[in-house]
Parts: structure tokens; C-alpha cells; sequence
């Protein structure tokens, strides 16, 4: 009577067996899934990857362009540029005191480098730095 009652070891790890086999095939099947997944990932950025050939490339034709292109601004820049330069500088050279001195004007100044342009100012100044065409010489006041 007891072999009644008591379920035979196969029937008891039967069941289990049956579970374990679906566990095991799930896992499998995820397993093979998620390899496959990375597979086409990898797949995805290897395409993308560039030669070092065709990177240099690139970049070259990049520099190319970008070299043209600073050819092109300097050429559309630098000459009116210029122009104002060599403008400025006649401006300067008619404005410069020097010219002026050349047209027999004097420069006075104290001994402080202070310019003299008032007769008041040229009274009171213990020493006169006088400057002409040819050079430049100091006068003692006699104040």
C-alpha cells in the first residue's frame, strides 16, 4: 500500500526535467538573439569605419579648400588696404612737423618738452629748446 502513496522518482523529476529543457532552450534562444544583435551592430559600424587613407584624404581637401579660400580674402583685402596705408602715410608725411620746418618754421620748447605756442609761455621759460631745419639748439632766457 505505501508504493500507492508514494509517487515513483521519475514521475517526481519528470516535470522539473520538462522545465529545465524550456529554461534552457529560452536561454539559448535569448542568448543566439542578443549575439545576433551585436553582430548586425558591429556590422552597422564597421561600415562606417574610414581608411586612414580616406581620412587623410579628407582632411587634405579640407585644407585645400580652406587655403583657397584664405588665397581669395587676402586678395579681396590686402590691396585697398594698402591703398589706405599709403594714403595715411602721404597724409602724415604732408602734416608732419618736419615738412613744416622745411618751410623755415621753427618748434620752441621749455626745458619740460612743453611746445611754446603763446608769446606769454615763451616769456616765463627759463630755457628754449629751439628747433629749425637743420638741427636744434638751446636758448637761456633772459627772464
Amino acid at each position: 500500500q505505501t508504493t500507492r502513496i508514494l509517487v515513483h522518482p521519475n514521475r517526481m523529476i519528470e516535470p522539473l526535467e520538462q522545465k529545465f529543457d524550456y529554461i534552457q532552450g529560452q536561454l539559448s534562444s535569448n542568448f543566439e538573439r542578443y549575439l545576433d544583435h551585436k553582430d548586425k551592430s558591429l556590422h552597422g559600424l564597421s561600415g562606417r569605419l574610414q581608411t586612414p587613407r580616406a581620412v587623410i584624404d579628407k582632411a587634405s581637401l579640407s585644407l585645400h579648400n580652406i587655403t583657397s579660400r584664405i588665397a581669395g580674402a587676402k586678395d579681396r583685402i590686402l590691396p585697398p588696404q594698402d591703398d589706405r596705408l599709403k594714403s595715411l602715410s602721404r597724409m602724415l608725411e604732408t602734416l608732419s612737423y618736419k615738412n613744416i620746418l622745411d618751410r623755415g618754421f621753427a618748434v620752441l620748447r621749455d626745458d619740460q618738452g612743453v611746445i611754446l605756442d603763446q608769446t606769454a609761455k615763451i616769456s616765463v621759460a627759463k630755457k628754449i629748446d629751439i628747433t629749425v631745419k637743420d638741427g636744434s639748439f638751446i636758448l637761456k632766457n633772459g627772464v
